[in-house]
């Protein structure tokens, strides 16, 4: 494993220490004998918000999405305010815990923008729910998380992401030259 990436995904899970909306991290610990890592995380009874879809047969209500989605952003705006980008936000990032809340989970690819810059130009994030900006490999900022967001709404509504249907390569070459074709 690439220990600089375990390092930055960790030190970035703590900070669900400081808000209900993200997924805490207690610590890691690494078994020699196995040659594993292994992240201690709070549990969420619930499981991601795809588990629960799954689970209950059905899609989520306008009602439950716009929860959900509440609790999301108030993960970004701490996120955010500190300068840091989510990369992956997406249904299976979004974990239910038993107390009622919609929390940020998966920061494997998570930046922090870094020596004042405001823009990244990377891809590292799930193809379906990346931003134009990001598949273009044109300069991106927070607002990326803001675009994966929308299409987790439709996820969440519709079962799946826009371009489901199609392989990644092709997603984001439709995602480059037309917006999602969002089913009402």
């Amino acid at each position: 494993f690439n220990y600089y990436s375990i390092q930055q995904e960790t030190s970035l899970m703590k900070l669900g220490n400081k808000s209900k909306y993200i997924v805490n991290y207690y610590g890691s610990y690494f078994s020699r004998k196995t040659n594993t890592l292994w992240l201690i995380l709070e549990y969420c009874a619930s499981g991601s918000t795809i588990d629960l879809m799954l689970s209950m047969n059905r899609t989520f209500t306008e009602i439950e999405i716009s929860t959900i989605m509440e609790n999301v952003l108030h993960g970004l705006i701490l996120i955010h305010s500190m300068n840091l980008i989510h990369r992956d936000i997406k249904g299976a990032n979004i974990l239910l815990s038993e107390d009622g809340y919609a929390k940020l989970g998966d920061f494997g690819v998570g930046i922090k923008l870094s020596n004042g810059s405001d823009y990244r130009k990377s891809k590292k994030d799930s193809p379906y729910w990346m931003s134009p900006q990001v598949v273009k490999n044109k300069n991106y900022d927070m607002k990326t998380d803001i675009w994966s967001l929308g299409i987790t709404c439709v996820e969440l509504c519709n079962g799946e992401p826009p371009f489901s249907d199609l392989n990644p390569k092709n997603v984001m070459e439709k995602i480059a030259k037309f917006p999602p074709n969002i089913k009402s």
